[in-house]
C-alpha cells in the first residue's frame, strides 16, 4: 500500500494563483439566475461563479443567514430566503 506523501507547509505562491475550473452544485434555478447575471456583466458564468466563491472566501466564508432584502430574481419559492424580523419589542 502506498503512503500519503506528507504536507507541505504552504502551497507555492505560484501555484495558489493559477486559475483552476473545478464543479459546484446548485439548484438549476440558481445556475440559470448566474448564467443570465454572467450575460448582464459580460462575463461567463464559470468566471462570475469563481469571483463569488473567492470574495466569498476571502472575507472569511461568513454566514450569512436570512437576508434583509430579496434580490429581484425569477426563482422558485422555496428557494426565496425570507426577511429578517426584526426581534425587539417596544413596550
Amino acid at each position: 500500500m502506498r503512503e500519503l506523501p506528507p504536507k507541505t507547509q504552504e502551497p507555492k505562491e505560484a501555484e495558489q494563483k493559477k486559475m483552476a475550473r473545478f464543479y459546484v452544485m446548485a439548484p438549476k434555478a440558481i445556475q440559470l439566475a448566474i448564467q443570465q447575471e454572467a450575460a448582464c456583466r459580460n462575463v461567463p458564468h464559470w468566471e462570475l461563479g469563481g469571483i463569488v466563491l473567492e470574495r466569498w472566501v476571502l472575507s472569511g466564508c461568513p454566514d450569512f443567514g436570512p437576508l434583509k432584502y430579496q434580490p429581484k430574481l425569477n426563482l422558485p419559492s422555496e428557494l426565496i430566503l425570507k426577511p429578517v424580523e426584526n426581534e425587539t419589542t417596544e413596550g
